[in-house]
């Protein structure tokens, strides 16, 4: 019984770290998605602004902060 809890430990700690970048702001047809640099890299992002907008997305910024954290403006691309 000690090994189970153990293990569902280590799994929530392990999921907690594995956080994908996410969408903070939508609103005025575009959004933010912010990510820690330290764990994720852009196309991280990219990928959330995608999965979003249920398929493209195209980035309209790109900020950095000095506590490592950047966020990237989108906007969903329309299909023809």
């Amino acid at each position: 019984m000690r090994m189970k809890l153990v293990l569902a430990s280590v799994m929530v700690l392990t999921l907690a770290a594995c956080q994908t970048a996410k969408v903070e702001n939508a609103a005025g047809g575009t959004f933010d998605v912010g990510y820690d640099t330290l764990r994720h890299g852009s196309l991280d992002a990219d990928v959330a602004a995608n999965r979003h907008c249920h398929g493209a997305a195209t980035m309209v910024s790109d900020t950095a902060h000095d506590d490592g954290h950047h966020y990237r403006n989108y906007r969903c691309t329309r299909r023809r």
